[in-house]
């Protein structure tokens, strides 16, 4: 039976998820395109998350905070670039027909309705980011009490474990040839982005005093 907090876990991925499978069959993008997309997107997520936090701590005077978030920010960004490299790689040599420097300037320079998408993607991936962190402040999400160190630990933790099934799935798909592999990448690269949704969640606490995410 989904409980309302099992749900508000699930409805990321979803939505993710959904997304990918629209820009695959309506707009063509190879899975090497979405790849790229899931590091833009989660790259810009965590910046306005960090920013948003950062802020909030300048409002509420905690010093320490600053200190905490950018440890938090940097460790995040170092775990990222490891998963970014392993997952690149395994997605290049299970597909071997494509060039990674070609397809990234493809991803950049290809063309719909006339218009190279990169002039108004990365403008709206991150307009998309900031508004998102701009409205959870505003609705008082957000690191309103000082962040514990077992909190973020325990975040870490939990962001880490499912991120290694997720490489672990993606090592299988090189030695399980089937035809509908790129389910499997769009199913990876929507939880992985979740996740990061979570993590932010359960670090933060409300400006009302009670967990986002329990």
């Amino acid at each position: 039976m989904f409980t309302k907090n099992k749900l508000i876990h699930f409805s990321p991925v979803l939505g993710n998820f959904l997304l990918m499978i629209l820009t695959y069959y309506y707009f063509s993008w190879s899975v090497l395109f979405l790849f790229f997309f899931f590091i833009l997107e989660v790259s810009f997520f965590d910046f306005f998350q960090y920013l948003k936090n950062k802020e909030i701590a300048k409002q509420v005077k905690f010093n320490s905070q600053n200190s905490r978030l950018l440890k938090t920010y940097i460790l995040l960004i170092g775990f990222a670039l490891l998963e970014f490299l392993f997952l690149g790689f395994l997605l290049l040599y299970e597909k071997t027909d494509g060039f990674f420097l070609n397809e990234l300037s493809s991803f950049f320079m290809y063309e719909e309705f006339g218009i190279s998408q990169g002039y108004f993607l990365l403008p709206l991936l991150l307009l998309s980011s900031f508004m998102k962190s701009n409205q959870e402040k505003k609705q008082g999400q957000g690191a309103f009490y000082a962040l514990e160190k077992k909190t973020i630990n325990k975040a870490i933790r939990s962001l880490s474990i499912v991120r290694i099934i997720m490489i672990a799935s993606a090592l299988l798909l090189i030695f399980i040839k089937f035809e509908y592999t790129y389910l499997i990448w769009m199913f990876i690269f929507s939880v992985l982005m979740a996740q990061r949704i979570i993590f932010w969640k359960k670090i933060e606490i409300t400006s009302k005093g009670y967990a986002v995410y329990n």
